[in-house]
C-alpha cells in the first residue's frame, strides 16, 4: 500500500514510527520544499539503505572526507558509511515542510530507483534515530556551554599553548571489556592510592560514568577493549570505534587506549593499542609485560 502526505501534517520521525509498527517494507521519498530529496529504504520497518539527491552520500565522497582509501579495512569503511548515514538522517529529521511518499519494494537494498546511496548492514530502527538525535542535540548543547565557559574562564594567549604530552598516571580510570579477567587483572595491576579505577562488561554503563566524571570537572582516562559492543547495540562490530567516537565526541582530549586480541590488527589513528595477553596460559612474564604497555599508554610514554 502507497502512502503520500505532507510533512507540516506528519513529521519524518512520526512518520517512520507509523511504518516501524506496521513493519513496512519499500522506498521513502522526502522532498524539502526548499529543494533538498532523500530516499529511505526500509526494510520490516528499518532503515537500511540511505540515499540524498545531492550525491554527497555515496561511498567515495564518504570515505575521501573519512580520509580513507577505497582498499581501507572493512571495519574502517563501514564505521565511516554508518556514521555518514545516520547523521544524514538526522539531518532529514529537520525537514519540516515537504512532500513524501512511499512505495513498496521486496527489498529495498536490491531494486532501487533513486541514487546508489549507502546500503547499512545493519538496519536502523526509529528508537535508536531519536536516541542519537537527542544525545547529539544534549552534547551540542553542553559543549557550546563548555566553550562559553572556558572563552570567559581562559586568557587569550593560553588558548593557543600548546598541550604537554601527558606525564602522569590520570586520577582516574574506566576500563571497559567483555572479558572480566581482562579487567580484574587490569584492576589490580594498576591500583595505586593516587588512581581510581572502575570496571565495566557494558559500555551504556561506562558511559554513563565517564559523563558523570565530566559534570564533576574531571575526564578520566579510559582502557577498551576491541570486542565491546556498542552502547546503544546498533551495530555490533563497530562497538568500541562508535564508543570511543562518543568519549571523544564530549571530551577531544580524553585519553583512550584500545586493548586489542592477540594477533588482531586494529586501526586506530590517534589511540594507542595494546595487545591483551592470550585468554589461557598466558604467563606471568606476559601478564606484566601487558600491564607495563598499559601504563607507558597511560603516562604517555607509549
Amino acid at each position: 500500500m502507497s502512502l503520500a502526505g505532507n510533512l507540516s501534517d506528519l513529521s519524518l520521525p512520526e512518520l517512520l514510527q507509523v511504518i516501524a509498527m506496521s513493519r513496512k517494507t519499500g522506498a521513502l521519498e522526502i522532498c524539502s520544499e526548499r529543494g533538498g530529496v532523500a530516499w529511505l529504504g526500509v526494510r520490516s520497518g528499518s532503515i537500511v539503505r540511505v540515499a540524498l539527491g545531492s550525491g554527497d552520500l555515496e561511498r567515495e565522497p564518504i570515505l575521501k572526507r573519512a580520509g580513507l582509501a577505497q582498499d581501507a579495512p572493512s571495519d574502517l569503511v563501514e564505521a565511516a558509511l554508518w556514521e555518514a548515514a545516520v547523521h544524514a538522517t538526522l539531518r532529514i529529521f529537520e525537514w519540516t515542510d515537504g512532500d513524501f511518499t512511499f512505495e513498496p519494494l521486496a527489498d529495498p537494498t536490491l531494486s532501487w530507483r533513486g541514487p546508489a546511496g549507502v546500503i547499512l548492514r545493519s538496519p536502523l530502527s526509529s528508537d535508536f534515530l531519536a536516541l542519537e538525535g537527542a544525545r547529539l542535540e544534549d552534547e551540542s548543547s553542553s559543549a557550546a556551554a563548555s566553550a562559553r565557559e572556558l572563552e570567559r574562564a581562559t586568557p587569550p594567549e593560553a588558548v593557543c599553548s600548546p598541550v604537554s604530552a601527558p606525564t602522569a598516571r590520570p586520577s582516574s580510570l574506566i576500563c571497559v571489556d567483555a572479558e572480566l579477567p581482562v579487567l580484574e587483572r587490569l584492576k589490580r595491576g594498576l591500583q595505586s592510592d593516587g588512581t581510581r579505577i572502575h570496571i565495566f562488561q557494558s559500555a551504556a554503563d561506562a558511559l554513563k560514568r565517564f559523563k558523570q566524571y565530566l559534570a564533576s570537572g574531571e575526564t578520566p582516562a579510559l582502557i577498551v577493549g576491541s570486542m565491546i559492543d556498542d552502547p546503544f547495540e546498533a551495530h555490533r562490530g563497530l562497538g568500541w570505534r562508535r564508543f570511543a567516537g562518543r568519549v571523544l565526541g564530549i571530551a577531544p582530549r580524553a585519553r583512550v587506549i584500545i586493548v586489542a586480541r592477540s594477533g588482531e590488527r586494529v586501526a586506530a589513528p590517534g589511540f594507542a593499542v595494546v595487545a591483551r595477553p592470550a585468554p589461557q596460559g598466558a604467563s606471568e612474564r606476559d601478564q606484566q609485560r601487558f600491564l607495563e604497555e598499559v601504563e607507558s599508554a597511560l603516562t604517555g610514554r607509549a
